[in-house]
């Protein structure tokens, strides 16, 4: 059951969003989006769920996926400013508003690297960023040694199939306003793509229209699908524009990469750029 549209809207464009929901298909899960979960039935156990649509679903057990928030009470006794979202307030340096106090984490406040707006993403990569940051900072401040905001930079697998996004996808880009310009590839992630284990590989690239800059990706394939997530994440994280992606130098494998004609990175960025040149 899924209150969105589709699973992972949140992290993904609704084609890869369909990609995940037909994998798990595949995999005998029965999905069912747009609709959630009202109250669970049953008084000594549970015996089902009522939806929101008031139709009705046996269950002998529910698991919830329903987020969470930080624990700031130790920072609020401590007496430190907190924002409206509930995390701690910290600066660039992840300093807290007592100079001797460093937050990071989960609790720790947030804001987008493209939007500058705040964000509520929680995870373990963007905490240990955090607490490099701080550490580097403890006892002396370095002006390149900041944190410059968090990228959102998700991975997930089921079975052999990966799935990651990494900065703003177009929908999200599209609702703040941006101006953009995606291009999309399609081919394998080994060459042949007639080796076994060879698996198939798409990579969508959002660029700022009139910079050229990288912001944002969603990406599925096989399990490397992580690493090429965590590639495009150091791209937009330097702000890496159509033109730099376009004449990056890539070392390819015939077991482990796309070939080196094909690298989704380069070719989704040639996609782009022949749609900014045809306008």
């Amino acid at each position: 059951m899924e209150q969105f549209p589709h699973l992972l809207a949140l992290a993904f464009d609704d084609e890869f969003a369909t990609m995940v929901e037909d994998v798990l298909k595949e995999r005998g899960l029965a999905i069912r989006c747009g609709v959630g979960v009202k109250e669970l039935v049953g008084e000594s156990q549970v015996r089902g769920v009522l939806l929101s649509d008031g139709g009705t679903l046996d269950a002998e057990a529910v698991i919830l996926s329903m987020g969470y928030k930080p624990n700031i009470d130790m920072a609020q006794k401590a007496g430190l400013e907190t924002t409206k979202l509930g995390f701690i307030r910290v600066d660039e340096y992840m300093r807290t508003s007592d100079p001797h106090i460093f937050a990071v984490g989960d609790c720790a406040e947030k804001r987008d690297f493209v939007t500058r707006k705040a964000s509520r993403l929680m995870l373990a990569s963007v905490a240990s960023a955090e607490a490099r940051v701080a550490g580097m900072n403890l006892y002396r401040l370095s002006v390149v040694k900041t944190f410059g905001g968090t990228i959102s930079i998700f991975s997930t697998a089921f079975g052999n199939h990966g799935f990651g996004s990494a900065g703003l996808i177009e929908k999200d880009a599209q609702k703040e306003g941006f101006d953009i310009v995606t291009g999309t590839f399609e081919g394998v992630d080994k060459h042949p793509g007639t080796l076994a284990g060879t698996h198939k590989q798409k990579v969508k690239l959002i660029f700022a229209r009139e910079s050229g800059i990288l912001l944002g990706a969603d990406v599925a394939g096989g399990l490397s699908t992580g690493e090429l997530t965590n590639v495009i994440g150091f791209a937009i994280q330097n702000k890496a524009t159509v033109n730099t992606l376009l004449t990056a130098q890539i070392g390819t494998h015939p077991l482990l990469t796309a070939p080196p004609t094909a690298y989704p990175i380069i070719k989704a960025a040639e996609a782009a750029l022949k749609k900014m040149h045809s306008v």
